[in-house]
């Protein structure tokens, strides 16, 4: 992960250059992110290790994978911007858009897959803050307590 992070600057100041009209293009910063030495080789790398369900998965994806801010949420908020910048580009032919989306889509859906089996394999306390943790747990514990809302036909206004 070390090594994904290292390479976020460089391409947060090529984002940062982008604009809808300009020179730079979300394409631009794509291929930079896809260099040898980019975001991506190092990302692959690291989401590479194997998928969730294989033997030793849990042990392997403790040291590949980190969460926060030292970990993939800068990955994913360099994506998302990536993609915001991509759709408001008007310099983007519908295939280069197309190939920012597909290749944007070929390290979100692994992120996601190994983020989904995290969230899976442990209770919501290891992950969520604090008070949201105890909410979580509080509601799971005292489940009759509170009240259950339904939805009334009186609530919605006739048209």
């Amino acid at each position: 992960m070390d090594d994904v992070l290292a390479t976020m600057p460089s391409h947060l100041r090529l984002l940062k250059k982008v604009n809808p009209e300009g020179l730079w293009t979300p394409l631009h910063v794509l291929e930079a992110a896809m260099d040898v030495d980019g975001m991506f080789s190092h990302l692959n790398l690291v989401l590479g290790f194997g998928d969730p369900g294989d033997e030793g998965y849990d042990a392997t994806a403790a040291t590949f994978i980190r969460f926060g801010r030292y970990g993939l949420h800068p990955v994913i908020d360099f994506l998302y911007q990536l993609y915001k910048q991509a759709m408001v580009s008007k310099v983007l032919t519908p295939d280069q858009l197309r190939v920012v989306c597909t290749h944007i889509d070929a390290v979100a859906i692994p992120m996601n897959m190994h983020i989904v089996a995290f969230r899976a394999a442990h209770v919501r306390d290891v992950y969520d803050p604090r008070p949201v943790g105890f909410l979580s747990r509080m509601l799971e514990v005292h489940r009759s307590k509170f009240a259950v809302r339904a939805v009334s036909p009186s609530l919605f206004l006739s048209g």
